[in-house]
């Protein structure tokens, strides 16, 4: 059950000030009309402890009320080439549309967690929403307080990993361990002697366990950067250096298609002298001839997923839905 939204005389109680007060400080002109400044840090940290946002439909620039969808996005990537950035967007328009309602993209700074009280409030005051998607990325779900006290309903969405259980809040996230446990389940791997698991820079995720589960002694090669070339760069040094690998996770597909040409180049059959396989399952078509095996990562269903139950009519129910990743199996695998 939401709570009701904190309103302006509740503020101007909690501060000790008049309506207009409230009003004028909320609207930044606090110091353009010449308020006390202790007056005005009052107001704010009254509005503050009671998540108080004025409407937008009090503002001079507003979007039609009730359409739109705000999509706070806490993790872009390196490279747009990556997909987490356009596959999450995509699904969240597409279904958005289908719903007669529209996305408005929000990008959160990352590694400057303390700016996004301060871009919710702002956001909430430009623009009435109807609701709102949440992409944590690497920030702590504390920053978020403003938007979890809101009237507003509020999909919160982790592509990285399962969704935790928070008090009357909808969470979505992924399983991304139960696509690479299956395809290790359709491939050979009783002839591997030499794993290696192929990865960019940045915190380690779930992907990998199933993997270290099977191969305790697999190799993690860390290449320079997430993108194809950085793949090629890794796993070229990693034969080069006779560590022959026999079989090759890579972590995204961008890493698996470097790894891939590389491969090639260096005259190694596929899939009879290694194996490889990558996670995402996104674009392969810089690989026309060998499809690579790999894990699909379902991000555009996600946000499908999290958009539609935003604008049910029954309205969006608190608690956990998790997608699982699941397995494609192509020619760079051997079957058992």
């Amino acid at each position: 059950m939401l709570m009701a939204r904190a309103t302006r005389a509740d503020v101007a109680k909690l501060a000790g000030v008049s309506l207009a007060t409230v009003s004028h400080v909320m609207n930044g002109r606090a110091e353009e009309l010449g308020f006390n400044p202790q007056t005005a840090k009052r107001v704010e940290e009254a509005a503050a402890q009671l998540g108080y946002i004025p409407k937008a439909a009090a503002r001079a620039f507003r979007y039609q009320r009730t359409k739109v969808i705000a999509f706070f996005m806490g993790e872009v990537p390196e490279s747009l080439h990556l997909p987490v950035f356009n596959e999450l967007l995509l699904g969240a328009v597409e279904a958005a549309t289908k719903a007669d309602y529209f996305v408005l993209p929000v990008v959160l700074p990352p590694e400057q967690s303390d700016l996004i009280p301060q871009i919710i409030r702002r956001t909430l005051q430009e623009v009435e929403l109807a609701g709102a998607l949440c992409e944590v990325g690497d920030h702590p779900f504390e920053a978020f307080d403003l938007l979890k006290k809101s009237q507003l309903p509020v999909a919160w969405i982790f592509p990285h990993s399962l969704a935790p259980q928070v008090p009357e809040c909808a969470t979505f996230g992924i399983d991304e361990a139960a696509g690479v446990r299956e395809l290790l389940g359709q491939i050979n791997t009783s002839v591997v002697k030499n794993p290696v698991y192929l990865r960019g820079p940045g915190p380690l995720t779930a992907r990998r366990e199933p993997f270290f589960e099977l191969f305790p002694h697999a190799r993690t090669v860390e290449a320079e950067s997430w993108l194809s070339g950085a793949g090629y760069r890794a796993l070229g040094s990693c034969v080069a250096n006779d560590s022959h690998p026999d079989l090759v996770f890579a972590a995204n597909d961008p890493l698996g298609l470097g790894a891939l040409n590389a491969v090639r180049d260096l005259e190694i059959v596929f899939p009879h002298d290694i194996q490889l396989f990558s996670y995402g399952n996104f674009d392969q078509v810089q690989s026309p001839l060998v499809q690579l095996s790999a894990i699909h990562w379902p991000l555009t269903e996600l946000s499908t997923l999290a958009v539609e139950s935003l604008v049910d009519p029954a309205g969006l129910t608190p608690g956990v839905r998790n997608l699982p990743s699941t397995a494609r199996v192509r020619s760079t695998t051997l079957r058992p």
